[in-house]
């Protein structure tokens, strides 16, 4: 079944300038716009309402930083998967710089 939009949750793994994304988690989204199409103002409200719901709402949260896990629990949570997928990438722990919890909307 479809839907309008996704909530994705992804470590950002930055490697010097380079980064990647490991994909947490995913939630389909579904538009519950209540307006009546013939409105005057319809398109204009509707554009306003999936820019609002396509806008992240979850504060960036830093996981890794200063070749240290901010929270004991983060490195626990997270470090076998992010070293899982360096080792797909032929890379290693050591190239990491920082490591980022965001959300995306698409």
């Amino acid at each position: 079944m479809g839907c309008d939009y996704y909530i994705i949750k992804v470590l950002r793994v930055f490697l010097g300038t380079e980064s990647f994304d490991i994909e947490l988690e995913r939630i389909k989204g579904y538009f519950d716009f209540d307006y009546d199409e013939d409105e005057y103002d319809y398109t204009e409200k509707f554009n306003d309402y999936v820019n609002e719901i396509l806008t992240p709402k979850m504060n960036p949260i830093v996981i890794y930083s200063n070749n240290n896990f901010v929270k004991p629990h983060f490195e626990m949570k997270y470090k076998t998967q992010v070293e899982d997928e360096l080792k797909k990438a032929n890379n290693n722990f050591e190239n990491v710089t920082e490591i980022i919890k965001i959300e995306l909307r698409h």
